[in-house]
């Protein structure tokens, strides 16, 4: 049974989206302090399309990476997603009056390449906090084009 993180976020759909699917951004919320940091993200943000994440241990010394494809994706709507080909996800994407609606579903909370359970609540926080904090800058709208333009084209 998957587990459902609903919040209401004060940050526009378009940053929100932006700051799921950036790498750049990702980086910053795809850690577990305690255990690893996310020293490099890649992301092929289409249907069949893949993203990666290289993890470094804070305490000991290994590095992982961590893979997945995209399965469906609706433009500033939905993603859905598969980590390692074992945890299965998605994010829903809705804009309300009062700010941003996020849904968020995975299958489990252990990954597959250590004994330490998956973060969620600490990943989703750090994902909050990164659209939240994103929000009171202006968003570069070559970057933001440019991502709607990809997304459209599929």
């Amino acid at each position: 049974m998957p587990y459902e993180y609903r919040f209401m976020l004060n940050a526009s759909l378009e940053t929100v989206w932006y700051s799921w699917t950036q790498p750049v951004i990702m980086r910053r919320w795809v850690s577990c302090p305690d255990f690893w940091q996310c020293i490099s993200a890649g992301n092929e943000l289409l249907e069949g399309g893949t993203f990666q994440f290289e993890l470094q241990g804070r305490t000991e010394k290994w590095r992982r990476k961590v893979e997945g494809r995209y399965s469906r994706i609706k433009a500033f709507r939905e993603i859905h997603f598969c980590i390692q080909k074992q945890l299965l996800g998605s994010i829903f994407i809705n804009r309300k009056t009062t700010g941003t609606e996020v849904i968020f579903s995975l299958s489990g909370h252990q990954l597959p390449f250590t004994d330490q359970p998956l973060d969620v609540e600490g990943l989703l926080a750090r994902f909050i906090l990164e659209c939240e904090v994103s929000c009171q800058m202006a968003p570069d709208a070559a970057l933001l084009s440019w991502v709607r333009n990809r997304i459209h084209q599929q």
